[in-house]
């Protein structure tokens, strides 16, 4: 695996299918890269993100008790394969 994306997701539903989109658009190969998504105990049911995360091999979902963003990332981090590592946020884009 060459790089992980790590996304800390809370009740970002209305934002994360756009910020997915953007990343399974880039040019790089799917089997290249991973996106680990830690959910922060949301409140609110993300169905977008498990949609996504049911869709895309590439895409795994994670959930955490509410610990906050730092821990998030942590998570995330621990989880990740890649050889390089890269934070979003879950209400980025990234360009093509």
């Amino acid at each position: 695996m060459k790089l992980s994306i790590i996304i800390p997701y809370h009740n970002s539903d209305p934002w994360i299918g756009a910020m997915l989109d953007s990343l399974l658009d880039q040019d790089l190969p799917r089997e290249d890269y991973e996106i680990v998504v830690v959910d922060d105990g949301s409140t609110e049911e993300p169905a977008t993100l498990r949609r996504y995360a049911a869709e895309y091999a590439n895409i795994h979902l994670y959930r955490q008790e509410n610990a906050g963003v730092a821990v998030a990332r942590n998570t995330g981090l621990d989880k990740s394969s890649g050889e390089w590592v890269w934070f979003c946020d879950s209400d980025d884009y990234v360009q093509p």
